[in-house]
């Protein structure tokens, strides 16, 4: 397996457990569309078929601006609630 950006596990204030992948690009959009090309990888190392992971990416996925302040650099990451993805 191979890692192309960073990917977390973090322990939120509803006291629940994300994976959390993140995409870096010149534009956001770019950045944004590599967290969530990311989370899908991930949630194909948890057993989830295409279509399983695309679905639970849109319904559940939580995409949030991490940094743009080294523009043009943008980091989005998408954030995943651990207990939707147990198997």
């Amino acid at each position: 397996m191979q890692i192309k950006y960073p990917r977390l596990e973090s322990f939120e204030a509803l006291k629940s457990y994300y994976m959390i992948s993140m995409g870096i690009g010149d534009a956001m959009e770019e950045a944004a569309r590599g967290a969530v090309r990311e989370m899908i990888s991930i949630l194909g190392d948890y057993g989830f078929s295409g279509d399983e992971r695309y679905i639970l990416c849109s319904a559940a996925g939580k995409l949030r601006i991490s940094e743009m302040v080294d523009m043009p650099n943008f980091v989005v990451s998408m954030a995943m609630d651990k207990d939707l993805i147990k198997r």
